[in-house]
């Protein structure tokens, strides 16, 4: 995400210096709305103050405020533009709408202003890995360790870059960097970890630590466990509990939900640690689909799924993740965006979007056009069987296009610009789901292009 400090000042006025100290140090502490509050004071007091304009950038930007960020920075550098830690905290705010070649020459320029600061090199290696320039990324990465700027956050995101280039082994070789974040603690600290060898005689805790779509996308891998031998025992989230349950993939697995109490175990394995010891490539994935099953206990018959009525395609749709995810504001999109696949007579739209989104469908009176099956979906179980009725599903990069690949289903998703490691650059389809389509984002907030293209396909698709 690049990294950024507020910076300190010299300024002369006792009250403005006393204000701006206070907000670098709530800023410093996490208390990032009260600081912007307290440069709001600064600067309308001293508008000509370049680093409150630049701190408070930085503080709007980490609340995901981004283009108030960019503003506020833009008045920094035109007030300091030899600062070469505020010019590339321009470039990141750049990025964070979606700027992308314009983060890359702000980030050139920081550099070339001071090619001594490490973190400059960091952050430039951020947005080239986001356009696909893997090798100059890496690069910038080594350039910044050589110069002594090595947080942990770099090597995480420079693991990120080998898995976005699809060199999948060195990438979850470096994915153990995510427990030295401030936002990923290690879990289960009093159990000892498991290296790989054999388990005869023992028992193992592989357990779910990230989103719902990253547990169902590595549960993959409980067979190749279960051929180690000895016990399983599966920490997941209660809203896959009942759906693992009923799968090939939770037979012989002891399944506990998150934050229940455990059973004595032996050793612990993180579910995205799999890949690493079972040295993942883009040849060796474990491809045998479906690898979660539906119920099939009368959860068709309680959702009232009905067939459908003549010649016609039924397409379900699914347009926002979780609000709280650190990437949303890139990959959902408004509701209002897929009306123009709407006008397709023969085809009947169900949704299966849950949660305050779901609302979206009423907000826009569209619900003659949409079946909304929100607070019928109890868990990942009801929703796997409302998609065995479904021909397609089209899709923002959720959860939900992860459960449509590992039950295989055909579907459709949308890929923001700058994509999530897992689905790579410049390819149509994923290693990981062989059903799934991938519609790529032209220009980071603008899906027109890319709804079209779904139009135009969609138009095509077979009965």
């Amino acid at each position: 995400m690049g990294n950024e400090e507020p910076e300190a000042s010299d300024q002369r006025d006792k009250v403005i210096q006393s204000q701006f100290d206070a907000a670098v140090k709530s800023q410093r502490v996490g208390n990032l709305e009260h600081a912007v509050q307290l440069y709001g004071l600064v600067v309308r007091q001293e508008p000509d103050f370049a680093t409150a304009w630049g701190n408070m950038g930085v503080a709007l930007r980490a609340l995901s405020k981004f283009d108030a960020a960019l503003r506020c920075l833009e008045r920094s550098v035109a007030l300091k533009p030899d600062d070469a830690g505020m010019v590339s905290n321009l470039g990141n705010a750049q990025r964070a709408v979606g700027n992308l070649q314009a983060a890359l020459e702000v980030h050139k320029r920081a550099i070339a202003l001071d090619p001594e600061r490490g973190q400059s090199h960091y952050n430039s290696a951020i947005v080239t890995r986001d356009v696909g320039n893997f090798e100059a990324a890496q690069a910038g990465f080594g350039k910044a360790i050589e110069l002594g700027y090595a947080p942990a956050q770099l090597f995480w995101d420079r693991a990120l870059c080998h898995l976005m280039a699809g060199e999948l082994e060195t990438g979850f070789a470096d994915y153990h960097y995510r427990w030295r974040l401030p936002e990923s603690p290690p879990l289960h600290t009093d159990i000892a970890d498991w290296d790989g060898d054999d388990l005869k005689g023992r028992s193992l805790l592989v357990y779910a630590e990230q989103g719902l779509g990253d547990s169902i996308q590595f549960i993959r891998y409980l067979p190749l466990l279960q051929a180690k031998g000895g016990r399983i025992v599966l920490e997941i989230q209660p809203e896959l509990k009942r759906l693992v349950a009923v799968s090939a993939v939770g037979e012989n697995v002891e399944i506990i939900e998150r934050d229940k109490k455990l059973p004595p175990v032996d050793l612990k394995v993180p579910l995205l640690t799999l890949p690493h010891i079972f040295k993942a490539n883009l040849g060796n994935l474990p491809h045998d689909m479906p690898y979660l099953t539906p119920p099939q206990d009368g959860v068709v018959e309680r959702l009232a799924i009905k067939p459908v009525a003549g010649n016609r395609l039924t397409v379900g749709i699914n347009w926002a993740g979780k609000s709280t995810h650190k990437n949303d504001h890139n990959r959902s999109i408004d509701l209002a965006s897929l009306t123009a696949l709407l006008d397709i007579s023969d085809i009947r739209f169900v949704s299966l979007q849950k949660g305050p989104r779901a609302h979206d469908i009423a907000r826009l009176g569209l619900q003659p056009l949409i079946f909304n099956y929100d607070g019928l979906l109890q868990d990942f179980a009801d929703t796997s069987a409302l998609m065995q009725h479904v021909d397609l599903l089209i899709t923002v990069d959720t959860s939900v296009a992860h459960l449509a690949g590992a039950l295989g289903r055909p579907v459709w998703v949308l890929i923001p610009e700058v994509p999530d490691w897992r689905w790579m650059t410049n390819r149509a389809d994923s290693p990981w789901y062989p059903s799934m389509k991938l519609y790529r984002q032209e220009r980071s907030g603008n899906w027109v292009k890319t709804i079209a293209r779904v139009k135009a396909d969609l138009v095509g698709f077979p009965l």
